[in-house]
C-alpha cells in the first residue's frame, strides 16, 4: 500500500539509480511514520503516546535529511560532478556550499529549485542537529483550562527560538480558529511548544512537490503517464 502510496506522491520516480531508490524507501517509512505518529494523537496524550510519538517524529527527522542527502549524491553522479569529500555533499547551504555551487554552473536549474526550498532544508537540518548531534528534543504534556470550560491537551516538543523562526520562514501562520498554527506551533508566555503530527504532516505536504519536481529536472518522465 505504501509503495503505491509513493508512486502516486512521486509520479516522477523511477526504479533502477541506488540513491533514487533508496530516497524512495525512506519516502515510504516516512508515509509510515506519519499514519503512526496520527495514530498516537488521536489515542490522546499521555506518557504511552508521548514516548511512541518522539519515537516515529526523530526517526522522521532522519529519514527527512537522509532524502536529502539521496538527491545530493544522485545529483552528483548524474551531472558528473565528481564532487569530493561525500561528506560535502549536501542540499545543505552550510555543509555542502561547495557542492552546490558546481551544481549551479553544470544545472542552473536544479541549483534554483533547491534555492526555493532552501528554507525547507534549513529547517530540516536544524530539527536533525538537535535530535542527532546534540540534546534531543524535550517533550511536553500539556493540558490547557481556558474559558467556558474549554479544556484540551496534547503531546508538545518544546523548541526554541530560533526553530520557531525557521518554521516561520516556511510560510507558517496562525489558524483563524484553534490554537495551533498551521504548522502546529502553540506558544505561552516564553515558551513555545510544536504538535508533532501537525508540523510533520505540513512538512511532507511541502516535500512531495519539491522531490517529484527535482526528479523531472532531473530529467525523470511520468511513470504514471
Amino acid at each position: 500500500w505504501y509503495l503505491l502510496s509513493s508512486r502516486l506522491k512521486l509520479p516522477h520516480y523511477n526504479v533502477g539509480s541506488t540513491y533514487i531508490d533508496s530516497l524512495n524507501n525512506r519516502f515510504q517509512y516516512l508515509l509510515m511514520s506519519v499514519d503512526e505518529i496520527g495514530l498516537q494523537y488521536y489515542q490522546g496524550a499521555n506518557n504511552d503516546t508521548m514516548d511512541n510519538t518522539m519515537y516515529h517524529f526523530n526517526y522522521s527527522i532522519s529519514l527527512l535529511t537522509g532524502i536529502f542527502d539521496n538527491l545530493a549524491l544522485h545529483t552528483n553522479d548524474s551531472l558528473g560532478i565528481n564532487f569530493t569529500p561525500k561528506i560535502r555533499i549536501s542540499l545543505s547551504n552550510g555543509n555542502g556550499r561547495d557542492f552546490l555551487r558546481e551544481v549551479r554552473r553544470i544545472n542552473p536549474a536544479i541549483r534554483e529549485h533547491i534555492q526555493n526550498h532552501v528554507n525547507l532544508i534549513k529547517l530540516i537540518y536544524s530539527l536533525r542537529e538537535i535530535v542527532i548531534h546534540r540534546e534531543g528534543l524535550q517533550q511536553s504534556g500539556f493540558e490547557y483550562h481556558g474559558e467556558d470550560d474549554i479544556k484540551w491537551e496534547a503531546n508538545f516538543i518544546k523548541i526554541n527560538a530560533d526553530i520557531h523562526e525557521a518554521i516561520k520562514r516556511c510560510r507558517d501562520s496562525p489558524e483563524k480558529y484553534g490554537y495551533l498554527s498551521k504548522w502546529g506551533v502553540y506558544t505561552i508566555h516564553t515558551d513555545i511548544f510544536l504538535e508533532p503530527y501537525r508540523f510533520l504532516k505540513n512538512a511532507v505536504k511541502h516535500l512531495i512537490p519539491f522531490i517529484d519536481k527535482y526528479f523531472e529536472l532531473l530529467g525523470f518522465n511520468n511513470f504514471i503517464e
